[in-house]
């Protein structure tokens, strides 16, 4: 079942009659938008707009009580778009530093008027897209802690029967090595693991463990340096003198790396 798409909010806010209902008529053709309320002046526009909080203003300069670039600094919360609309033209400089998206000059085409609306949908949707990759860029900020608290503390490694157990600290890094994978710890011991590359990686994330290559995991707390090396690799050298070298394919690994988000 297909969601309705939400609608734009616009409030209109003219002291002419003919100017708020032509304004009015020209929106009802677009179906995407609703007008949440049209008022003659600065006070009931001022508490319509923290009301319904719309997305949209159409805003006359010259109007009773706040003029509308006054009435903006009294507008609760974050603005809206706003596009002016006014017969003056010697304001255009002061709404552009209001930071209005347009400036209609009365009397304006309907060709001119759907352009200066169009733009702003453009720039409503523009801000939409971005507030939803805020939100979900918290969830997956959210779900990093979560899988934080539950991340693994030490590694166990089956050998002859015996399972030891090395803390995730002292490793410094992993190599593949056929159907094994070598695990290098801190006072320079190897020890042998049967398993992939892959799964290694999932139950390492999210501590401080980054694919760096097709066959190496590395421990960005044993890095010592990182040096750019050749088309996007870098080299990596670890707290035990081992060199590695990364693949571009795992680069925003690095950059993580580099900016010490880990």
């Amino acid at each position: 079942m297909n969601k309705t798409p939400k609608k734009v909010g616009v409030i209109i806010v003219d002291d002419e009659i003919d100017g708020r209902n032509r304004i009015r008529d020209l929106l009802k053709l677009k179906e995407q938008i609703e007008v949440l309320d049209i008022c003659e002046d600065g006070y009931t526009a001022i508490e319509a707009i923290n009301q319904h909080q719309p997305d949209l203003l159409f805003l006359d300069i010259q109007i009773p009580g706040y003029s509308g670039l006054e009435m903006l600094t009294h507008i609760k919360g974050p603005l809206p778009f706003v596009i002016f609309i006014t017969a003056f033209p010697q304001y255009a400089l002061q709404a552009f530093e209001a930071k209005a998206i347009d400036y209609l000059l009365k009397p304006f085409s309907n060709e001119r008027f759907y352009q200066s609306l169009s733009h702003a949908l453009e720039m409503i949707q523009m801000k939409n897209v971005h507030e939803i990759k805020e939100e979900l860029l918290e969830l997956l900020r959210k779900q990093r802690v979560s899988d934080d608290n539950r991340t693994i503390q030490k590694l166990s490694i089956r050998k002859e029967g015996t399972t030891y157990f090395i803390d995730l600290k002292h490793i410094v890094y992993i190599e593949a090595k056929g159907d094994y994978a070598n695990v290098y710890t801190k006072d320079g011991k190897l020890h042998n693991m049967r398993t992939t590359m892959n799964q290694l990686e999932k139950e390492l994330y999210p501590a401080s463990f980054f694919r760096v290559h097709r066959s190496a995991i590395v421990n960005a707390s044993h890095i010592v340096e990182l040096r750019h090396w050749t088309r996007g690799d870098y080299l990596i050298v670890t707290s035990i003198g081992k060199h590695l070298i990364s693949s571009p394919k795992y680069k925003e690994n690095i950059q993580t790396i580099l900016s010490g988000r880990f």
